[in-house]
């Protein structure tokens, strides 16, 4: 609505929905501004999936929007940054936040998405193996934090190289300090990342990147070198 809200399903065309996607493109944001291509493709993802299951269910017998003009996306433009920013960035957070910069190195060691470090528990950390097993993220929803599955809906189980692990470790002893000095037990399912006496919740989403572009801007690193990382 309102594009192709007149439609019924089985009249809807492939050019009706090309249509669509260039008026979205025009003026199809807040108060009539052009939406980006990577928008447009979101909606043609949605629009894609609810057609197919109408040829499943028998409405029609094809996908019309499986022809349809999608938005290209044009390609960013990154430049990674350089080694010594990468250095000067780590030494910050380790000076300013020792438990940011642990969760910049795990970040940076497995890869792992922002979601699914501030999921993670310690539950999943073996250090006996120098392992972490990634089941699940955490994500801003509508009324409060949600733990959900991961992108791939899989469990990853990823090795830790000595100085991740050793770090990892470090990070657990300032932990349960923590909760010692505070009259607090940290339960074996705690979370990695908390910033609460017993660590029974995690870090937010939101307040973990308004931490990272804060870091960044400190480091005097342009945050675009760090734009497609999964800690933004």
């Amino acid at each position: 609505m309102p594009g192709l809200g007149p439609y019924p399903v089985a009249r809807l065309r492939t050019q009706d929905i090309d249509r669509l996607y260039q008026e979205l493109r025009k003026r199809g944001g807040q108060n009539g501004k052009p939406l980006a291509p990577a928008t447009v493709k979101r909606a043609h993802v949605i629009l894609h999936r609810a057609l197919e299951q109408a040829v499943r269910w028998g409405w029609i017998r094809t996908n019309p929007a499986h022809q349809a003009q999608v938005p290209r996306i044009p390609a960013p433009d990154i430049r990674p940054p350089a080694p010594s920013e990468l250095v000067r960035l780590f030494a910050l957070a380790k000076e300013y936040d020792p438990g940011f910069a642990t969760f910049l190195t795990v970040a940076a060691a497995t890869g792992a998405r922002r979601s699914e470090l501030l999921a993670l528990r310690w539950s999943d950390v073996d250090e006996a193996s120098a392992r972490m097993s990634i089941s699940r993220g955490l994500v801003n929803g509508p009324n409060g934090l949600v733990v959900k599955d991961t992108k791939t809906h899989g469990v990853r189980r990823v090795a830790l190289d000595p100085k991740t692990a050793e770090v990892l470790a470090e990070h657990r002893r300032r932990a349960e300090k923590a909760a010692v000095t505070c009259g607090a037990v940290m339960a074996p399912d705690a979370y990695v990342f908390s910033h609460e006496p017993d660590s029974s919740a995690p870090w937010r989403p939101d307040s973990t990147t308004r931490a990272f572009r804060l870091l960044v801007e400190r480091a005097g690193t342009p945050m675009y070198a760090f734009m497609t990382s999964g800690i933004t």
